[in-house]
């Protein structure tokens, strides 16, 4: 009778407790997402085991990136412990890599490599809000496989460059059930008597509790020092405790995972935004920042929050599983041309709105020829715009609050991004009243934008869907921008 190898001995055990990670690590998956398994960093690092230890291939390199709430040492340590077993197959962090816009552009991809993304719901949420755009670009920069782990099918993010990736969704999906209370009286203050009766009744049964409180600091230790004088024990960590609670503010969940499971959890969550902005935007939040509370839930546990905050809860939970893609709005500049009256004969609609209010070249005064436009200092910088801004109060009694300008010495496409709506909308907190140039000759073109274009913030994208809007160049030309 031949003895079975280690490494099939190891791998048995980690398909018999995540049977569907056989499915998910066939060949014909190149870009893939799985989702809708819960928080479970076993999983994770049960998918790096079997492509780094039972599918190596020759040249392969694989990457795990996790998020800035994951331990990594601990649970690696855990995994190696309680499924691995064997010293000599131990992961270890070498390629494991907490994540970060930064980290992405920086990793070495090649055709052969392979880079796995675990809790990617984390992961993209975080890096979404801070520059869509570029998490696109260098999502499609990657030029090996990609595999991506997540709670959510992440649709609600509206990645573009996620669109044409496979998906699978695991069977063992995960529910949560609440019960509503009243944490809040009707000042928005705590509701001290109705808490601390139902944590006094809560450890009668041995429960352990976990409190989070999106509040000020002071209510929170007040509360704490209400529940001390009712003999109530209260711990601000995580100790070992056999009963007793763990109150906390909304940050400490939002940036780990807690160290212990809890009989009880009582949230009072912020409010969660539920509109995602398109690609390229930034945002302050996105309907997966709840997964930061939830994460922590368990079968065994019962789940209080506010009662006000159950329709925002319920609605950032249903855009978190809806299953439709959402293909992103294409938002495409035109060539240059010299004329409006050329412009309006290459317009593909008939109906097109002028977004610009007005087009002026000024001829700078003497002063300014001693300023060296292959050079300027951010005093000349200044001194252009409030020049700009002084002929247009004149001219138009107009308060100007953001001048964009650009000059010889400008990044090579400084100009380019200016006079390109595209990239106005695509920013999503772009603001600027005033477009202007100062060229060689010393001339500045000024471009003013109408009410709605001034304020990226302000445009409603959906509203302006299947339309072209017009406008003028700082040298004079027009462009239109189409929106579908």
């Amino acid at each position: 009778m031949v003895e079975e190898s280690t490494d099939n001995i190891i791998f048995l055990r980690i398909i018999q407790e995540f049977p569907e990670l056989f499915e998910i690590t066939k060949p014909k998956y190149n870009k893939l997402i799985s989702y809708g398994y819960i928080f479970d960093f076993k999983l994770v690092y049960s998918l790096l085991w079997i492509y780094k230890y039972y599918l190596f291939e020759n040249n392969q390199t694989v990457y795990l990136f996790l998020p800035k709430q994951l331990n990594i040492e601990s649970s690696l340590k855990s995994f190696n412990e309680s499924i691995i077993q064997n010293e000599e197959y131990f992961l270890d962090s070498e390629n494991v890599i907490m994540c970060s816009l930064e980290q992405i552009e920086n990793i070495p991809s090649t055709k052969n490599d392979l880079i796995i993304f675990g809790f990617a719901n984390f992961i993209f949420s975080e890096i979404c809000e801070i520059n869509k755009r570029r998490l696109n670009t260098n999502l499609n920069k990657i030029k090996g496989k990609i595999h991506i782990l997540s709670y959510s099918s992440l649709n609600v993010l509206e990645i573009s460059a996620l669109i044409n990736y496979s998906s699978y969704q695991f069977n063992k999906t995960f529910d949560f059930d609440f019960n509503l209370i009243d944490i809040l009286d009707s000042d928005s203050d705590l509701n001290d008597s109705v808490l601390v009766e139902m944590i006094n009744e809560l450890l009668t049964n041995n429960k352990t509790i976990y409190i989070s409180l999106n509040l000020e600091i002071n209510k929170i230790l007040k509360f704490e020092k209400l529940l001390i004088s009712h003999g109530i024990p209260v711990s601000k960590k995580e100790l070992d405790l056999p009963h007793g609670v763990v109150l906390n503010s909304s940050k400490p969940i939002e940036k780990s995972f807690l160290k212990n499971k809890y009989s009880v959890y009582i949230f009072l969550f912020p409010k969660f935004s539920i509109p995602v902005v398109p690609a390229g935007s930034r945002n302050t939040s996105s309907p997966l920042n709840i997964l930061n509370y939830l994460k922590e839930i368990h079968n065994d546990s019962e789940v209080f929050i506010e009662s006000s905050s159950i329709k925002n809860t319920e609605s950032c939970l249903r855009s978190i599983k809806n299953k439709k893609t959402v293909v992103p709005s294409v938002i495409k500049d035109s060539r240059e041309f010299s004329n409006y009256d050329e412009l309006i004969k290459d317009i593909p609609e008939k109906d097109s709105i002028i977004v610009t209010e007005s087009y002026y070249k000024f001829k700078t005064p003497d002063s300014f020829l001693k300023l060296n436009l292959s050079n300027l200092k951010m005093n000349d910088y200044s001194q252009i715009r409030n020049f700009v801004k002084q002929k247009l109060s004149t001219k138009l009694d107009l308060e100007i609050k953001t001048c964009q300008l650009s000059a010889p010495c400008s990044p090579k496409d400084r100009s380019k991004k200016l006079n390109s709506l595209s990239n106005k909308i695509s920013s999503y907190d772009y603001r600027c009243d005033v477009t202007c140039e100062i060229f060689k000759d010393y001339t500045i073109g000024v471009i003013i934008w109408n009410e709605t274009f001034a304020n990226r913030k302000e445009i409603n994208l959906n509203i302006l869907k299947n339309q072209t809007f017009v406008y003028q160049l700082t040298n004079g030309n027009w462009k239109y921008t189409t929106i579908h």
